[in-house]
């Protein structure tokens, strides 16, 4: 469970930063890598491309960044943190 929810909380990072990308606020991606850089490299070499993404001229066409822009990567983590929180309230007993 807990693996699954590393990936997730990867994935959802990297939605937040494709979204704000979309909206034109560069630099909120800037300041997100200032204040979580450390910790996102701590967690994985896999986050060591992204550090440039603020700076590569159309992200979207990227051949590393492109699924993360599309429709279809988006719908998948919709429904992949859905049933991540489905199983957590399906095996939540109340009291």
């Amino acid at each position: 469970m807990l693996d699954t929810f590393s990936k997730l909380e990867g994935s959802v990072l990297r939605c937040y930063i494709v979204h704000a990308l979309q909206s034109g606020r560069k630099d909120k991606v800037v300041e997100f890598f200032g204040m979580n850089g450390n910790d996102l490299l701590l967690k994985g070499s896999d986050w060591t491309a992204w550090f440039a993404i603020p700076y590569v001229k159309n992200p979207s066409i990227d051949p590393q960044f492109r699924v993360y822009f599309s429709k279809e990567w988006y719908e998948a983590l919709r429904l992949s943190v859905r049933n991540f929180f489905s199983e957590i309230f399906n095996g939540t007993h109340i009291l």
